[in-house]
């Protein structure tokens, strides 16, 4: 994966929207792979990351609701290049 995952940074640096596609369909196919070799059912971890990320969300509703703001209200946050 790790492989995957500098090929990627290659391309993506290149701005090669084609490649980044492809080299993000090899870590998805890398990260399913390792799942099977570690015995985790690849599609259930990611439902339950998905639910992890709404539950993360809801509470960052919930705490804007309760401050009277939005999400426009938010700093960005900053992004390493």
């Amino acid at each position: 994966m790790r492989d995957e995952i500098d090929e990627l940074e290659q391309v993506y640096n290149a701005r090669d929207t084609q490649e980044i596609r492809h080299e993000i369909g090899d870590i998805l196919f890398s990260c399913v792979n390792l799942s099977r070799h570690l015995s985790v059912d690849a599609e259930s971890a990611l439902r339950e990351a998905n639910t992890r990320f709404i539950h993360r969300v809801e509470r960052v509703e919930q705490t804007l609701q309760t401050k009277q703001q939005s999400w426009k209200d938010l700093e960005p946050v900053a992004q390493n290049k």
